[in-house]
């Protein structure tokens, strides 16, 4: 698990004695702003959440929602802190924000301010709709609605066992002399995990009836073309399609999703055919005639790539018949 360490400046008052909320409890992946203290938790082992990636806009009928948000499912941790008297939401917020790009976060998107150039108004009320702040204590039913001058970030972390999104939303409490901090962290589940393995059979069906076949036992790590080792299964069986039929000839071709930049993605995709090419010429034996490689980055997807379950389908390695 990953940790972030937060770690507070320098001067201002002393940092309070923490009194929690019940069984409330920090989370492994994520630290405390020293001198918070824990006063409304919620864990899911499993469920969907919303978190805010644009400012909030009206509705005809005068409400005010998110115009976009970042739809996830997995893993759910919601923790509201407040902070330490004597330091602001502002400074409580910069320490995370800090600690997120040191720990390899990537900001998804960021606002600061209750208007519509910035985080959009009413953003505490719209916030608390699509995600509510988790209970635990009296104090945590005064929560992100209150906050005075807001800030919000959400961030991610791509991982190969599965990417961590963060959503931090902190500010000054208006009737408390104390900083608001909802933090929501959503580890989700790539979809190409315990997948089970196409054998040499189902291989050649598909090849004779649809002339392709996407394979997603196939591993690389984030931004890399190196063939993982939980790859043998799969490739042993692309090996004994090709043993079992020696005319057969196969362009493999490499996917990718649409994060990130496109030429890059281009060569990744590029490199990582070329890479199961190369497993399977030098490793099996296979002759390189027989086989051709190419990528096509996020050129050919088969699912939409504003989910994450989309963007798992999409990063795959596929077998053409020539």
């Amino acid at each position: 698990m990953l940790a972030l360490g937060v770690v507070a400046t320098a001067g201002g008052a002393a940092l309070a004695e923490t009194t929690d909320c019940g069984k409330c409890k920090d989370i492994p992946l994520l630290s405390r702003y020293p001198g918070s203290f824990l006063v409304g938790q919620e864990q899911r082992a499993f469920d969907e959440v919303s978190l805010p990636a644009g400012p909030t806009i009206e509705t005809p009928d005068f409400k005010r929602v998110f115009s976009k948000t970042q739809d996830l499912e997995g893993r759910v941790d919601k923790l509201f802190y407040h902070g330490p008297k004597g330091r602001s939401g502002l400074e409580v917020y910069a320490n995370y924000q800090e600690a997120l790009a040191k720990a390899g976060f990537e900001t998804l998107y960021s606002c600061k301010g209750d208007t519509d150039d910035g985080c959009g108004k009413n953003f505490g009320y719209a916030y608390n709709n699509v995600n509510p702040v988790p209970g635990g204590s009296m104090e945590a039913g005064q929560g992100i609605p209150d906050l005075d001058k807001p800030r919000y970030t959400l961030a991610r972390l791509r991982r190969p066992e599965g990417d961590v999104y963060l959503g931090i939303a902190a500010g000054d409490l208006k009737f408390r002399d104390v900083a608001g901090i909802l933090i929501t962290v959503v580890e989700t589940k790539p979809m190409d995990r315990g997948l089970v393995t196409v054998d040499a059979a189902a291989l050649s069906k598909a090849l004779v009836a649809d002339g392709k076949i996407a394979l997603y036992g196939v591993y690389f790590d984030v931004d890399s073309a190196v063939v993982k080792p939980e790859s043998k299964d799969q490739l042993d069986q692309v090996a004994a399609l090709l043993k079992s039929d020696p005319a057969l000839k196969l362009l493999v071709t490499g996917h990718t999703d649409s994060t990130g930049d496109f030429a890059h993605n281009m060569k990744l995709s590029a490199d990582r055919a070329a890479s199961v090419v190369a497993a399977l010429v030098g490793t099996y034996g296979i002759e390189a005639a027989r086989l051709t490689s190419a990528g096509l980055g996020s050129t050919s997807p088969v699912a939409p790539n504003d989910t994450e379950e989309g963007r798992g389908r999409n990063r795959r390695v596929e077998l053409v018949r020539q």
